[in-house]
């Protein structure tokens, strides 16, 4: 008898106010808690044309900031300033940062092991930057990345004095994955190769095509009898050396070397003819690879079945940890 009425009720008074009250409750318990756990967030963070210091500034007090896991610095270039500014920020979560473009050079480098996220970080993009100058060793501090496993450096003028200030951040010691995109001589490889890196998987060392024709520049034949003699092919899952120089005399030190582990060879756009291909057709390890790269090379016979397999730049990828 008076079940109509009270749904009536229910439904035009307390159903509404209901709706009103879940309406505030449940976005605040959606908000994360200072003692609450994370969700995954990526942020952009855009710098302007003045006041990047407040912009970095504002960021690092944002409540957002604990729960920042990859970071993106974009628009104006930050400079070493806003990377000094950058360091001080907490970042709890931070894992992923990308400073591409950054107008970053070798003072960048030395401070990276000052920075509060830096014993955190596991994956840093500095590419398009200009390390270059100086001697690597601006910084007497020691500095560790135990959980860096990928680092690209490509088109930022990476050479021997750049690896040296890497070196005593500590941002080698535990990478999986390197990529490298421009000059890049015997020097630096044997610097490279020298490391322990106990834990390299993949090493990129991509050419660029306008480089000079100074031997300094690229790999070579001579890079190659350095990488061969230095044990690290026995450790690598994929190796990647286009555009650098290499010949018949560096691929046939290439197929003799161990490579217990390799499954992607990509070596485009070098200078192998059909001596260095055969090298590498009667190579210990030819059976193994899953790709092999050997187009823009003067060789005329390919390798079937292996040759005509299309490989992207970048065949081989590290997942995260």
């Amino acid at each position: 008898m008076h079940a109509f009425p009270l749904r009536l009720i229910f439904r035009r008074v307390l159903a509404p106010v209901l709706a009103i009250l879940l309406a505030g409750i449940l976005p605040a318990c959606a908000r994360p808690s200072p003692g609450s756990a994370c969700h995954t967030v990526e942020q952009t963070l855009e710098i302007p044309a003045s006041g990047k210091a407040n912009a970095v500034l504002a960021l690092a007090g944002s409540p957002e900031a604990r729960c920042i896991v990859r970071l993106r610095v974009v628009g104006n270039p930050p400079g070493d300033e806003g990377l000094a500014l950058l360091c001080r920020a907490p970042l709890p979560a931070l894992h992923d940062l990308y400073l591409d473009a950054a107008g970053l050079g070798m003072k960048s480098l030395s401070m990276l092991s000052d920075c509060a996220w830096w014993p955190r970080l596991q994956r840093l993009s500095l590419t398009r930057n200009r390390f270059e100058g100086g001697d690597g060793q601006e910084s007497t501090a020691q500095g560790t990345a135990p959980r860096l496993v990928f680092l690209d450096l490509s088109l930022s003028h990476c050479r021997l004095p750049c690896l040296a200030a890497l070196q005593r951040a500590g941002a080698l010691d535990a990478l999986r994955h390197l990529r490298l995109e421009g000059a890049f001589g015997p020097r630096e490889l044997r610097f490279l190769a020298g490391l322990p890196l106990p834990r390299l998987e993949v090493l990129e060392l991509h050419g660029i095509a306008d480089l000079s024709e100074d031997p300094a520049d690229v790999a070579g034949d001579e890079g190659m009898e350095i990488l061969a003699a230095s044990g690290m092919l026995a450790r690598l899952r994929c190796l990647a050396l286009t555009l650098h120089g290499i010949g018949d005399d560096g691929a046939t030190k290439l197929a003799a070397a161990r490579a217990d582990r390799l499954q992607v060879l990509d070596l485009r756009g070098n200078l192998i003819t059909d001596r260095g291909a055969a090298a590498l057709r009667d190579s210990p390890y030819i059976g193994q690879l899953d790709s092999l790269g050997l187009v823009d090379n003067p060789a005329s016979r390919p390798l079937p079945p292996l040759s005509p397999v299309p490989m992207r730049r970048g065949p081989c990828e590290v997942a995260e940890e």
